[in-house]
């Protein structure tokens, strides 16, 4: 399914772009500090709460763009698969396995 004509790659970011324009997409740089804290909670919760967005925020950086990609897609964006698929101009079964190879390649990242 994926499209070998050129500028096709051009379609992904016109879909980007276009969920930037909804607001349905905020890109944020991995460097950026910004926190998610509750703050409600004490200060040896809320810096481990920032101590567990760093550790997530490397471990999706050393993730190969394709799986750091689909993961945003899927858990941050809440993509269908479909949706993803769409986009991405994958075939279902692939971004059903791209996404378990993500997640299993990101847990294995996170627990070393």
């Amino acid at each position: 399914m994926r499209c070998s004509r050129p500028g096709c790659s051009g379609l992904r970011n016109i879909a980007f772009d276009r969920l930037r324009r909804e607001k349905r997409v905020v890109f944020v740089e991995l460097e950026q500090d910004f926190t998610l804290q509750d703050p409600a909670a004490g200060p040896d919760a809320q810096l481990e709460t920032a101590q567990r967005y760093r550790l997530l925020e490397t471990a999706l950086a050393q993730l190969p763009a394709e799986h750091r990609e689909i993961l945003l897609l899927r858990e941050i964006e809440e993509m269908t698969y479909d949706e993803i698929a769409l986009i991405l101009e994958l075939n279902l079964g692939t971004v059903k396995s791209r996404i378990a190879r993500a997640r299993t390649a990101l847990l294995a990242k996170i627990e070393r």
